[in-house]
């Protein structure tokens, strides 16, 4: 028993959203009658079989797809010339081994909002401290509203390429580096990671790590420097309470020099960062540096 020809009938391949999809199908002539003939027809599907010409019509024009579903039947009575059809899907990878097909590999999305809250003012708009009629700065302070820009980093990671000390890491950091942000750059201490959240998936049994970062973007920087203000002055290693003209102690703060002592005339003082947040180098992140479209 030899096959003589095969006479392919219709061939085609579809591109999905999730792979390739296909059909095929064909009539095997064979040079004798054989019951068999049915049979070695059909296991083409599962792989090379002793019939080459009929190995050579699955795979021809079909690269990477498996046949999921054969139909076979006789074509005349001798069961000479056997019809065959068959659908192709993309074959699946063994388990622990990620597909570059797969919809697993999902791609990161960013968006773009606003996060609202509110925090107490010191400061009026042109930096001068908020004073009430007496000239004292309010206690407790005035609550502001303040509008954040946030963006939202949405990616999938393969999760033999997962470090979660990263999550503990960079959760409640400021950025100590000047990096890029799909376009724009974040200069240092702009930038702070409100939360990032890791949640385990799997797809055709391989493990991925879906991770959402949110960061808030500060424009005046998320580690403030306050201004220097307070009711008492040092002598020496002493503290002493200040006094007004008259001796009397003061009720509210007034502004320091810097160094311990009241400011002369009333200036104003800012102290170094007081290091309210932890310090991370963003740029290690990957985060996208594309530009929005």
């Amino acid at each position: 028993m030899a096959v003589t020809k095969i006479e392919i009938l219709r061939n085609q391949i579809v591109e999905t959203r999730t792979g390739l999809t296909g059909y095929k199908e064909f009539i095997v002539h064979f040079d004798s009658q054989d019951e068999s003939n049915v049979n070695d027809a059909r296991t083409a599907q599962d792989g090379p079989t002793e019939i080459p010409a009929i190995n050579d019509s699955f795979s021809d024009d079909m690269p990477g797809l498996i046949c999921t579903d054969i139909t076979t039947g006789s074509t005349d009575r001798l069961q000479i010339a056997i019809q065959v059809s068959c659908n192709f899907s993309t074959a699946e990878q063994p388990t622990g081994s990620p597909d570059p097909d797969d919809p697993a590999p999902l791609p990161t999305t960013v968006s773009r909002g606003a996060i609202q809250s509110s925090e107490p003012a010191y400061k009026d708009r042109d930096g001068n401290a908020i004073r009430n009629s007496a000239r004292q700065i309010y206690d407790p302070a005035l609550e502001k509203k303040v509008s954040d820009p946030t963006v939202v980093i949405k990616r999938r990671i393969l999760g033999s390429d997962y470090d979660w000390t990263t999550t503990v890491n960079y959760t409640e950091s400021i950025n100590q580096d000047q990096f890029t942000l799909r376009g724009e750059i974040v200069f240092v201490k702009q930038a702070y990671i409100e939360s990032i959240v890791d949640e385990e998936t799997l797809v055709s049994g391989v493990k991925y790590i879906d991770q959402t970062i949110t960061i808030l973007l500060r424009e005046d920087g998320w580690d403030p420097r306050p201004v220097d203000q307070g009711t008492m002055e040092l002598d020496g290693e002493k503290q002493y309470v200040i006094k007004d003209k008259d001796n009397i102690p003061i009720t509210g703060p007034v502004n320091l020099d810097g160094a311990g002592h009241r400011s002369a005339g009333g200036a104003q003082v800012l102290l170094p960062p007081v290091g309210l947040y932890k310090l991370r180098t963003f740029a290690n992140l990957n985060l996208p540096k594309e530009a929005w479209e």
